[in-house]
């Protein structure tokens, strides 16, 4: 299935930003949804004009079912359809949270889920009309958590779960529901400290590549050009990850 309009949630965030922009650099259309009025001027300020035709930027952040229903319909009208659906996600340090607040922690965390699953499910009743779509969810994996990248256990096993749930049940409706979990990029806040590190491991003389974030997310050309041979998946892209056989 070509993909040609997409709706990507979370776009404030860093990597959601840079999801959208690689998003609209293949000419897919694209609605981008923020919550704050100010990261969506930033990401509008740094998009190159030729493809400012394909971005359909909202700022809304709706709580209740119901209003994420219009949300995602409206978002479809205006594109023409609705091929892809991506769930952003900013990455926390769910460690840190906890630490810090105990209580917010559980708040946060419920908040997050939930939004997972209501968005889902209005993109998913969508989808289902024309009996075809996909719905990504992108992840950092928690093993990086040693390399002091930040960690969501709680948040991307709950999401992966529910991958494996959401796909049984859109099967007959041709969708495909996947996780895409990527490895390490480079971050230049801890570029020092990995080179003190690599000086005692001899395996990085072997000086292994490590992507820019802007390279990492390209990986998601798996699940757009591929994604609807595969469903119910945690995909793995990148360096630093859990082999699985």
């Amino acid at each position: 299935m070509m993909i040609r309009t997409a709706f990507l949630t979370q776009a404030g965030g860093s990597v959601n930003r840079l999801i959208g922009y690689h998003l609209l650099a293949r000419g897919i259309k694209l609605t981008v949804q923020f919550a704050d009025p100010v990261d969506a001027e930033d990401f509008l300020s740094l998009l190159p004009e030729e493809q400012r035709h394909l971005c359909n930027p909202i700022v809304e952040n709706p709580k209740a079912l119901a209003s994420i229903h219009e949300l995602v319909l409206k978002s479809a009208h205006i594109m023409e359809g609705m091929d892809v659906f991506i769930h952003g996600n900013d990455w926390m340090d769910e460690a840190q949270l906890l630490d810090a607040d105990p209580l917010s922690f559980t708040e946060v965390l419920e908040s997050r889920i939930k939004q997972v699953f209501l968005y889902s499910r209005a993109a998913g009743n969508m989808m289902a009309k024309k009996k075809k779509g996909q719905i990504i969810f992108p992840l950092l994996a928690d093993s990086l958590h040693y390399s002091e990248f930040p960690s969501s256990p709680v948040y991307n096993h709950s999401v992966i779960a529910f991958v494996k749930s959401l796909a049984k049940e859109l099967a007959p409706f041709r969708i495909t529901i996947n996780a895409l979990t990527f490895g390490f990029f480079r971050n230049e806040d801890l570029s020092e400290q990995w080179k003190a590190v690599r000086k005692t491991l001899d395996i990085y003389a072997l000086k292994p590549p490590i992507p820019e974030l802007s390279d990492l997310v390209k990986g998601l050309d798996v699940l757009l050009d591929h994604g609807s041979g595969l469903s119910g998946q945690n995909i793995h892209w990148g360096f630093g990850l859990d082999t699985t056989l």
